[in-house]
């Protein structure tokens, strides 16, 4: 019961494009691994593994770049990036906005900035202002924090981010590239 309503008090901020690209990327890619396993047929030759190894690489990639996120929990956000996520209790915000360059940055009390990769600027998002109303959301869950309690142990911190398919997919994309290399052409 208690888990439940912990999920509920959890906000996600994505863009909705990046949702849609990973899993057609994922999907794409993953007909073109199917297809280059059938193509070799009863024989294992090195090109189809090439063509495996690299399509798992770009489904790893893609994965990591666009799973990233920013997600509103009870007592912190944290700020999901490809390689690492940084867990920032709302005591410690200082501000978050979105620079001249349409990046959302979250600034700590200590210091830190951290730069969102879910939110970086672009064309569109000049127009479309998703950082900004990213950023809004963000000071609104600040400012509904102050005074509560239940964060007084959390520090800032950077940990790996996990991303169990794009991990998966990056140590399948090295077996078949070291196994394409053992077996030649």
């Amino acid at each position: 019961m208690e888990a439940a309503a912990e999920r509920r008090s959890r906000h996600t901020l994505r863009r909705g494009s990046f949702v849609c690209l990973s899993a057609a990327t994922t999907v794409l890619f993953g007909v073109v691994i199917v297809g280059a396993a059938l193509s070799m047929n009863a024989s294992t030759d090195g090109d189809g593994l090439f063509v495996i190894a690299a399509s798992f690489a770009v489904i790893a990639l893609a994965r990591r770049v666009w799973g990233t996120r920013i997600i509103l929990d009870r007592s912190a956000l944290v700020v999901i990036n490809p390689l690492f996520a940084y867990t920032i209790p709302y005591r410690d915000v200082r501000c978050a906005s979105a620079g001249e360059d349409g990046t959302l940055r979250v600034a700590t009390r200590s210091g830190i900035e951290v730069s969102s990769t879910a939110f970086q600027g672009s064309v569109i998002d000049h127009f479309a202002g998703s950082s900004e109303r990213a950023a809004e959301r963000i000071k609104q869950k600040v400012r509904a924090s102050v005074g509560s309690s239940g964060a007084a142990e959390l520090q800032v911190s950077r940990r790996y981010a996990r991303a169990w398919l794009a991990d998966m997919c990056a140590v399948a994309a090295v077996v078949c590239a070291v196994s394409a290399v053992i077996l030649g052409t």
